[in-house]
Formats: structure tokens, sequence, C-alpha cells
């Protein structure tokens, strides 16, 4: 985990140089000697950030790391202690309180004068420290290895776990192999036969089990000519030569009773070269041979010698014994099986490369293998098969040569290709592909190994296998191959662009490849090689909770020859499958060890808890899970090359409980209030958040909820930290995450300390523990269930981030003693906490705060104070009404900046427990303080022009004319949501924001008195690129069809006359639309020849709904058709089967069976060779 530590520790050292420099540039009137003393910080920091990126390849001994963790810590306090001192001055000026202290006293001076020595005591540390350059020197420890070799190890063993699998799989126990006669077995064949013995984790047992055999009476009878010979490194022909003619005479000399025919071990080290070779070409055409190659270790190696065994049709063998697993398979060729021969331990067998002998089998021996795949592949498949589906389809398609698989490392990426690939080899007499290769690529990369492989695999079936490894050239031969004929071409671990380009030059494929008549699939885990390689790219994601457990019954089923498993074990095994992240290695690994367990009546409650409760150290060092341990290697690997700057995102996750549902902003405003994203020149602090979000989701460290082209189409907010990066995050120790929790009863423990704490709803609330506590560097406090008062502590001065929004008991005093207790405060979330009702007017002293969220409070007026915090970006409130008991509920909140998120009706079907993951989407109370449901702005609402994210403010008030003027000064909104628009006010909000070139979600609650409040209005947002009208009556505005940045609308009405509905096709870049109405008209709802762009719909179905019909023509490009129900039993879909790209329809809400099944029939008509599936509400347990 020093890899994590080093990523926090410059994502530390980067935010306090960031700081120090900003700080000096910003303060004119300096004081000499202290902007000097800042210059040095400056200074020093930088070179702490050039060390630490030096130290990246060698961060390997525990004195560097605990250097790296100094350097760490001393720029977090740094960091805190110029944060202070700003903090001190609210003028800026905060420099000219640092005097020395016989000047008078100012205000704050007992601050100011901690906040100085603090500065002198940082001052004299980093100094000390730059004086110590010597421990600098440690980081360069040459026995270190540097990361691209672990990688390439990492990668090297998650390929031999692979292996060792399937050999383990081939056959059962009484099945395993016979190398006794596994050797003689070509003795009527007369061919030559090449075995490979491969030691999976050592070279322990290999010679010995090869030995016993070689000793057998039996084969010193059948092979008269026999040698052992290990290589010399370089190799030497004559040498070479000569051990095999000189075993050869000793080993055939006490069979045939004497020395005819073989010259004498004297006679072999006098002759000339020559004469040596003639002598063993005679030896090897006449005779029936036995060689044992030890210790090869590199493909020429083999070229070499096997130019010296020729086939000489006598039935002889070659045995290669390696510990390299791509010199086993070369040298038979990737298409030969692999058995076990014996096993030693969990994570070592000893393994036989060897071709199958055909025989009068029917199948090749490639065909046979792919039949044994799929039918143990299909037992346990689950969740896969739109992924098969559309593979399966692009492999045939026109204008898709290369085909690109991403995904995280155990998602099960090869998987899905090898069902693709080994169904098209057994089906290949009516699938056009006359030839099949798979190709692992090896790091570095050597194109003359791969497509040798590569043309051995090609021709594994023929009669030209052999003559593959004479080939001089077998790039030009690969590419011929490729073009001339009709080949169908796995290319797996692919890990670089560069890696690509050399092979797409190699094999003369151009960008734009139509002449190229074979097929390539590449595999690879980085998305960023995937879309820079190819247009046609597939991601494979981890299964969703409901496939893991079906995966894991199905397994446990297997192994355990029951056809049911017993609900105990399944509650018992749902808390430790949502720990696995969805990755298929990790449920089977898990499903077969508790067979074991259940086979051998060995599992018990205990053995639950310890495996819960310490998983990832389980997982990590009991044998049973040896089959992960390349897993784990990779999974290091992973983290060190993530980039520095996201390491302190992904520790981070670690605070929120394995399954807990976590809102999108919540994570990115956090991580702006903690510092990990600043403004740049670049992007904003907000767009950087929003960036390093996204790439977490495609690192897979974030698990958004719901299917891909779901979340594709509406953007879910809602996610998950993955759950085995989870538990592997906070299985590392706490000095290094940073990260410290309070779960169950914990004992007083003076260690326990860090800068980001979270209170689980486990813990047993003991006082005495929670005062122990060493609170003085506390960054973020997150609580879980109950509150409690003595949670703010006057130790925690440094706090930036309070979360109360999974809290429950928190009072309006307590909001009281945060303000006064807590300065510093940055992030306050209060969302939830359903006892409060008004903030206090001291909430204008947190100057520092950036984000306010109290939705779901009764919070109904915010104080006047509030108009005094400049750095405020992000201010949230309001909750879920109610409209109409047959409609269902709605949200009126505007979404977050960047977001898409659904606001649609929630509801379930009543003997369902609730949707726990769609909070928004779901009502906790009935608010009265307020008829729209959203809160009243003081005055002066205009000054904070920071402001980003805003609403649900009321503007129907008696100043709401006054605080539509201050809108306009407002001009950095990117989010607004109002409420209380009517014929009154709408021009004058709307000109208001006519002018907000930034803003681009609006949303939008009108009052009843609204009709036509919408005419006449002529200058909109022009960027805006979501709308939502809630209570709209009426036509819709003319300005909506021009707006040319317009992709997603939300409409929240009584009635939606048809040729309204007609209109909204005019929108030119629409993608999503979302009806939810009270009546229709004449009981339906017709989409006509419309719509061509729309990529997701979304309608709200009641008993007032009596059909729903797409026309010839309507929605070419629609993908998901989303139905939300309020006891629907009878409307009628039809002309689904014209939505031609219709990939997903899911149903929400409460619905009768017999809807289900009508679109069930409905879907199953449809043309598409893959067909529309038919999702329902998803659930979490």
């Amino acid at each position: 985990m020093a890899d994590l530590v080093l990523g926090l520790a410059k994502s530390a050292v980067e935010g306090t140089l960031t700081l120090a420099n900003t700080a000096i540039e910003k303060e004119k009137l300096l004081q000499k000697s202290v902007k000097c003393d800042l210059m040095l910080i400056s200074d020093e920091f930088e070179m702490m950030h050039s060390f630490l990126t030096a130290a990246r390849e060698h961060i390997k001994n525990d004195m560097a790391r605990t250097l790296v963790r100094q350097v760490r810590n001393m720029a977090l306090d740094v960091e805190d202690c110029i944060e202070s001192a700003v903090h001190l001055d609210k003028k800026s000026s905060w420099w000219r309180r640092l005097l020395p202290s016989c000047m008078p006293p100012a205000a704050q001076a007992a601050a100011l004068d901690d906040a100085v020595h603090d500065i002198e005591q940082l001052k004299a540390r980093v100094e000390a420290m730059g004086e110590r350059n010597r421990r600098y020197s440690h980081i360069g420890d040459s026995s270190s290895k540097p990361s691209g070799q672990m990688h390439q190890e990492a990668v090297t063993n998650a390929t031999a776990l692979d292996v060792l699998v399937v050999a383990r799989d081939s056959m059962d126990e009484s099945d395993r192999l016979d190398l006794l006669k596994s050797i003689s077995k070509n003795f009527d064949e007369l061919q030559l036969q090449v075995m490979s013995v491969w030691g999976s984790a050592s070279n322990v047992g290999m010679a010995s089990l090869i030995k016993e055999a070689y000793d057998k009476p039996e084969i010193r009878k059948n092979f008269t000519r026999r040698a052992w010979v290990k290589l010399m490194h370089p190799f030497n022909s004559h040498e070479f030569i000569r051990s095999l003619l000189i075993q050869f005479y000793t080993n055939c000399c006490p069979q045939q009773g004497g020395t005819v025919g073989v010259l004498k071990p004297m006679e072999v080290i006098e002759a000339r070269k020559n004469g040596l070779i003639k002598e063993f070409m005679e030896q090897l055409n006449n005779q029936r041979y036995l060689v044992v190659l030890e210790d090869m270790s590199t493909m020429d190696d083999w070229d070499t010698v096997r130019a010296y065994l020729p086939d000489n049709r006598k039935g002889s063998c070659i045995i290669v014994l390696t510990q390299q697993l791509e010199i086993a398979s070369f040298c038979i060729g990737h298409s030969s099986c692999v058995s076990e021969l014996k096993r030693f331990s969990d994570d070592h067998s000893v393994c036989v490369f060897l071709k199958k002998d055909r025989g009068q089998d029917v199948l090749t021996t490639k065909e046979k293998a792919a039949r044994i795949w799929l039918d143990k592949f299909q037992r346990v498949r689950v969740g896969r098969e739109i992924d098969l589906s559309e593979l399966h389809v692009a492999v045939h398609a026109a204008n898709r040569e290369v085909i690109f698989v991403w995904g995280i490392a155990g998602v099960g990426k090869s998987s899905i290709v090898r069902h693709v690939y080994f169904s098209e080899v057994l089906e290949h007499k009516c699938s056009n592909f006359e030839r099949f290769g798979w190709v692992n690529v090896s790091h570095p990369i050597n194109l003359r190994d791969l497509t040798r492989s590569l043309l051995l695999d090609l021709h594994s079936e023929s009669l030209q296998h052999c003559s593959m490894l004479r080939i001089k050239d077998p790039i030009q031969e690969c590419r011929d191959l490729l073009h001339e004929h009709r080949c169908l071409i796995v290319i797996d671990d692919i890990q670089s662009v560069e890696e690509w380009d050399l092979i797409k030059a190699a094999l003369a494929l151009r960008a734009t490849e139509s002449s190229l008549k074979s097929r390539i699939i590449v595999i690879t885990n980085e998305e960023s090689v995937a879309t820079s390689c190819a247009t046609m790219n597939w991601n494979v994601r981890g299964l969703e909770f409901d496939e893991i457990l079906d995966l894991f019954k199905k397994k446990v089923s297997e192994k355990t020859g029951s056809s049911d498993v017993s609900m105990e074990v399944i509650e018992q095994a749902k808390r430790i499958l949502h720990k696995c992240g969805g990755f298929p290695r990790v449920i089977v690994s898990i499903a077969d060890f508790v067979s074991t367990q259940l086979k051998e009546n060995r599992l018990n409650l205990e053995g639950w808890r310890m495996l819960n409760h310490n998983f990832m150290l389980e997982l990590e060092t009991n044998r049973a899970f040896g089959s992960l341990q390349g897993l784990f290697s990779w999974v290091h690997s992973y983290f060190l090359t993530c980039p520095d700057y996201l390491k302190p995102c992904i520790f981070y996750l670690s605070l929120f409980p394995i399954n807990h549902n976590i809102q999108r902003m919540r994570l990115v405003r956090r991580w702006i209030a903690e510092g990990y994203c600043r403004d740049n020149k670049q992007s904003t602090a907000l767009e950087s958040a929003e960036e390093f979000f996204t790439k977490l989701v495609k690192l897979c460290m974030i698990r958004m909820l719901g299917s891909a082209i779901l979340i594709s189409s509406f953007g879910m907010p809602l996610c998950q930290a993955n759950g085995f990066f989870h538990e592997y995050i906070i299985s590392r120790s706490m000095e290094e995450n940073l990260v410290f929790t309070l779960e169950g009863s914990c004992s007083m423990n003076s260690q326990r300390t860090g800068r980001h704490l979270a209170i689980g709803s486990t813990w047993d609330r003991d006082i005495n523990v929670f005062k122990s506590i060493d609170f003085s560097r506390l960054r973020s406090l997150t609580v879980f269930g109950e509150w409690r008062s003595f949670f703010i502590s006057d130790k925690m001065r440094l706090l930036r981030v309070l979360d109360l929004e999974d809290a429950s008991g928190v009072m309006e005093t307590d909001i009281d003693q945060m303000v006064k207790l807590l300065p510093r405060l940055k992030f306050l979330s209060l969302k939830g906490c359903s006892h409060i009702s008004c903030l206090p007017d001291s909430l204008g002293d947190l100057q520092q705060l950036q984000t306010l969220d109290i939705r779901d409070t009764f919070i109904i007026m915010l104080p006047k104070s509030i108009i005094k915090l400049q750095k405020l970006q992000f201010i949230r409130a309001g909750a879920t009404i109610q409209l109409d008991d047959d409609t269902g509920m709605i949200n009126i909140l505007p979404q977050s900046a960047g977001s898409t998120s659904l606001t649609m009706p929630s509801i379930r079907r009543p003997h369902d427990t609730p949707v726990s993951w769609l909070p928004e989407l779901s009502i906790r109370r009935r608010i009265t303080g307020s008829r729209n449901c959203c809160v009243k702005v003081p005055g002066g609402i205009g000054r904070l022009t920071a402001l980003n994210s805003l609403g649900v403010i009321d503007v129907s008030v008696e100043r709401g004319e006054g605080i539509l003027k201050e809108l306009r000064n407002l001009t950095l909104l990117r989010d607004l949501g109002v409420s209380g628009i009517n014929r009154n006010n709408s021009h004058k909000f709307f000109g208001a924001i006519s002018g907000h070139r930034h803003l681009e979600f609006l949303s939008v609650k009108f009052d009843n008195d609204n009709l036509g409040c919408m005419d006449g209005i002529a200058k909109p947002p022009v960027n805006l690129r979501c709308l939502k009208f809630y209570g709209l009556v009426g036509k819709l505005p003319v300005w909506m069809m021009h707006l040319q940045s317009l992709a997603r609308v939300n409409l929240h009405m009584t009635m939606l006359p048809q040729e309204e509905l007609d209109a909204i096709e005019n929108i030119p870049n629409l993608r999503i639309l979302c009806l939810f109405l009270k009546e229709f008209q004449d009981g339906k709802l017709q989409f006509g020849r419309h719509f061509r762009q729309l990529h997701a719909l979304e309608i709200a179905c009641n008993s007032r709904l009596q059909s729903v019909t797409f026309d010839s023509g309507a929605m070419r490009n629609l993908e998901v058709l989303n139905i939300r129900c309020s006891s629907v039993s009878s409307t009628v879909f039809s002309g689904l089967e014209q939505l031609r790209e219709l990939k997903e329809v899911w149903l929400w809400g409460s619905y009768h069976v017999a809807l289900k099944q009508h679109l069930q029939n409905q879907l199953g008509q449809h043309p598409k060779q893959i067909k529309p599936v038919l999702r329902e509400e998803p659930r979490l347990s």
C-alpha cells in the first residue's frame, strides 16, 4: 500500500505548495521577513514534490515509507496553519498581523499569536528536513523493482493462475494424467511427441516426477536412446550434442550388452565437430529417442534445440522442463491441452502441456476444448446475455474488423470473449471463419514471438503446425494469412496504445480497413487504449448484486451436487458477496470455499463471522483462496499506476460503509472542501472534481447503480464504493490511509487518530472512548445513525467537513454548537435532519463555508447572515412533494451541476421494501411549512456571487420581485431551481437569468395561476442543457424549440395536447424526454414519425392511461424506455417493434403481472436479432 501513501503525500504537497504561493501572490503588503519565510517553505515543498516523484519507483523500505509519511503530514500541517491564519483575518490582510510580538496587539491577537507560533514551528521543521537531505538518498535503493517490472510480474502471475485453474478443471482426480502412458502413446502413430512440464509456483516436484517415469523399466526398454540435458546459457550446440551422445552410450549399453553402433564417451570427447554431427544424426534418424530438456528459458533456445531433434517417425518424445508459462505453451502451441500432473498445494501444481491424440475423435482438439469450456460456462453464466449477443453480432458485422473489449481485471472480459470465440469454433462450418487463433501478449512486447505463437494456434489442427517453427519471417506469414483467409483472432492483454500501434503496423491493419477478411478482438484493461484504438469497443462491467447472488448459488450447487442452496447459507453469504465488487473471479472463489466447507460440515456461524470481519485478510492469507493471489498482485500494481491526484479521493471512499448509497455531488463537494480539487488555469475546482469522479467510475473504484444503458441514458446520480476495493483500502493500516472509524464496542486507544473520522451506526456511543481521541488534526466527521451532542468538540478546530446526512436526532441546539466550535467548516450537510426548522443567525460566522445542504428538513427560511458567506457556492434546500395519489411522487429539486439524474415518480409495489437507492425519488415526510416545499431567501442574496448551484427558492413571496432582480448578479450559476413562477413574475424571472451563459440546469415550479405565463418570452438562457417544468398549464414556450444545447426535458403537467407533444420533436438536439401527466387526451399517448434523435424516453402511467402507441418510423434511435407505474394493470403498449435500436425496457412502481407479461410478449416479437430486455426496478438486499 506504499503507492497509496506516496500518492497521498504528493497530493498533500501539491495542495500546500499551491496554497503557499497563492498567499504570497495575493498579499502585496506582506512583511518582508514573513514573505521570505513563506518563500522558503514554498521552495522546500517544491523540492519535496520532485523528491516524491522520483521516489515512485523505489519506495520499498521502512525508512523510505516513514520519510514519505512525514513529508505528507508536514504538508497537511502547513496547509492547516496557513488556512487558520487566513480565517483569522476577514479582510484578506492577515499577513499584516503576523508581526513581531513587540508590536501593539490587534483584534484576535491571541489567536494570531498562536498562528504565528505554529508557522515558526513548521518553518523549523521544514528547514530541519531540508538540512537532512541525506535521508532522501534512502529512496534510491537499487534493490527495489520498478513499477513496470512489478506490473509485468502481476500480469504474469494472474495469467499463470488462470492456466492453473484450467489445468485443474480439465479432468477429475480419477482422470489424472498417466505420465507413463502419455510418453509412450505415439508408438502406433510414430509421430514425434513434445511435452512441456511446468510448475505453477516453483520448480518443486518437476524434475522428480519426470525422473521417476524416465527410469521406469518399460521406458528403458521402449526408448533405446535416452538423454537428460540441462541447457547451458548461452546455448552451445557442440556441448549439447556431446552430452546427448555420451548419455546415449551410457543408457543403451546395459540394454544391448555392448557398445555396437555407439561412440564411446572418450571417442565422443575426442571427436571433431563434423564427426559428432554425423554420428548424432545417425543415432537420431535410426533409433527411437527420449530427450528431457531441463531449464528451457527462451523461445530462441527452443527453436535452436528443436532443429537438432528431428521427427524420425519412430515414436520419439521430447520433454521440456520450464518454469516459464510462455515457454511451456510455446513449445506445444496455444491450442494444446494443459493437465494437472500433481498438486502440491493450493497455489502450486506441476502441469503438463501436450497435444491430445485425435485418434478416432470426430471433433478436433480445439473443438473439444470449446465444447468442454462452453458446457461449464453455461452452467454458471449469469447477467451476460446482452454482452454476448452484441459481441456475436459485431463479429459478423460489416466494417467491424477490429473490436476492443475493455474492463478492469477479474471482471470477466476474457470469459465473454472466450464464449464468443469458442461458439464460433464449434459453428465454423456455418460461421464463415476458416481459422481461429488466440494469443496472449507478453510484456515487453516481442512481435516475432507474438506472431509465431499466433501462427502456431492458427495452424494447430493442420499438418503445417510444426513447420511454423521454422518460418524465418513469422510477421509476414501472419500478415498474409489474415488478409487472405477469414480468421477470428483474439489478442489478449494489450496494455498501451503503443503496443497496439506496433501490432497494427506489423499486421498492416489500416485505420479504415475495408479489405481485411479477418476479425480481430482485442482485450485490454485500459479504457484509454480501447477508445483511442478503435471506434467499436465494449466495456465489461461488474455483476449487479442479483447476478452476484445467482452466480454464487449456481456455483455452490454445482460443487456440492445439491439442486438448492439453503436460505441460511444465502443470508450469511449476502454479507460477504457485497464485498466481492461484482468480480466473477472473487465470487467463484468464495463459492468454492463455501462448497468445500459445506461438504466437510465445517461451516458454522464463527466461520462466517471470521470471513466477514477479516474478509481481505482471509482472501490474502488463507490457502483456500490461493487462486486469487494473482488478482492481488494485479490490484497492487493497479493502485500503483493510478494517478497520484486520484489517490486521496480513492481512500476517501472508505469513510462510507460497504453497500452504502452515495450521491455523486456529495462526494464531489466534499472533495472540493478537502482541497483535493482546486481551481487552475484549465478548469474550476468543480469541473476537476467531476472529472475525478468520472475517472474513478471508469477505474471501477466507484460503481454507479443501474444498468450501463440506463446510466448512460439518464445519468443516475447514486453510486457505491466498489465493495472489493473498499475492503482492500480499509484493510491497510490506519497510519497509511488517515481514516479511522468507530464501530461496535471500541476500547480506549491513544493510537486512534487521523484526519478523517466516520462514526458507524453500530458504535455503542461511549463518551469516554470518544473523549480519549486526539482530534487536533481532524478534517472531516461523518456520522451514521444516532447523533449525540458530544460528537462536537472544541478540539476539532481544523474540521472542514461535517456530514450529517445519514445521522438521526440532530437538534437545533447542536447547530449552534457546530457554528461556535467549528469555524473552519467548508462543507455542512444537514440533509434529512427532521428536527431542524431554522438555522442560527451565527451561521454567518462560517466564513469558509462553500456547501450548505438542508434538503428534507423543516427549514423554510435562510438566515439573514447567510449573505456574509462570500465563499458559498452550493445551496440545496427543499423537499419532495406529492401532487396526486394516482401519479406518484415528484421531486421539485433542481439537479446538481453537471447532473442529469432522474427526478421521476418514486413508486413501489406494496409488498416490496422501499427502494433505498433512490432517496431523491422517495418522500420522507410531507412538508407543511411552505406551500412550495422550498425556502425563502433574505435580501442581499445577490451578493453571493460565487454561487453555482441554488435551489429551491421561493420567488412568490412579498420580496419576490427584489429577489428576481438580485438573481441578475449570480452570473456563475450553473444550476437553478425556483418555485412560485406565475403570470405576474415570469417575464421578470426569465429577464433576470437570460444573460446567464453558465446556466445549464433549470428547474421551474409554477403557481396555479400560470396560464399564458410563458408567452412573449424571447430571450431564455442560451446554454441550457436540462429544463424541467412542474405544473405548467397550456402551451410549451416556443423558445424551447430553438435551444441548441437542450438535451433533456422533464414535463410534469396535468395534460399535454397531442400537437404540443409533436412540437417537442423540433428541439434540435433533444436526447431525453420525461413525461409525467395526470390526464391524457383520449386516454392515450401516441408518438408519430418524430423524435428521430431521442435516445431515452420516460413515461408515468396511471389508471387513466389506456394505451401507448409508437407509429411506424417513430424514435428510430431510442435505446431505453422507462415506464413508471402507479397501480397500472390495463395499459396497452403497441408498436414497440418500430423502435429499431431499443435495448432495454424498465418497469418501475406498482403494476399488475399482466402488464409485465404483455411487454415481454411485445419484446419477444421485436425484429432485432438481439431482443430488447425487460428489466424491473433495481433492488439491493
